[in-house]
């Protein structure tokens, strides 16, 4: 099943859009419980943390493309729809780059063979289309916080070893997102162009 969203929300009458391709994550009371905890510990540093209706595990960054390219990745996508649920772990937090300069707070994902050939699958679907390959392999994972400004490394060290190992909560998921990404100074706006579904 495919629905293309075309209310106003979706795709619309403009020049370019940043696309990307995403599995949406329901955060578990204790994911949530958990990552309040992070912020409140880091409250005094100048983070910018990732909404919780952002919460979502990039599978591909296209970028931006003119609209009648999105229409065309929209329509190609609908072969990759999941037959049956792909099931992954969140566990363990971890920094992207390294603590000399820290610039991304993120949760683990275990790959698993579903999950790491849908990713293949979107990236074969995506060359068709004319946009190249990813530089850096798959790395699943989900961002909770972008580092702007850092004063106490030590403290960040200490969250990270503490949850290093953390199992957060499990996921099954039945559907892909392509979302539309509109960047606002007070953060970005993901609106969903089509929903690839069972």
């Amino acid at each position: 099943f495919i629905s293309i969203e075309d209310n106003g929300i979706g795709i619309k009458r403009e020049n370019m859009k940043r696309l990307f391709i995403a599995i949406h994550i329901k955060p578990s009371e204790e994911f949530l419980d958990v990552f309040d905890s992070i912020k409140e510990q880091l409250s005094d540093e100048s983070i910018k943390w990732v909404e919780e209706e952002n919460i979502d595990l990039t599978l591909r960054f296209i970028g931006e493309v003119d609209e009648d390219k999105a229409r065309i990745i929209a329509d190609k996508l609908h072969h990759l729809k999941p037959s049956s649920p792909i099931i992954f772990n969140i566990e363990g937090l971890q920094l992207f780059r390294n603590f000399a300069d820290p610039k991304v707070i993120v949760t683990d994902i275990k790959p698993t063979q579903e999950l790491s050939k849908l990713a293949e699958e979107i990236n074969d679907e995506l060359l068709q289309c004319g946009i190249s390959l990813p530089e850096k392999p798959f790395t699943p994972h989900l961002t909770l916080g972008r580092i702007k400004r850092l004063r106490d490394k030590k403290l960040l060290q200490e969250l990270i070893s503490d949850l290093r190992n953390h199992y957060f909560q499990q996921i099954s998921c039945t559907e892909f997102i392509l979302f539309e990404s509109i960047l606002r100074p007070q953060g970005p706006i993901y609106k969903k162009i089509a929903t690839y579904s069972q």
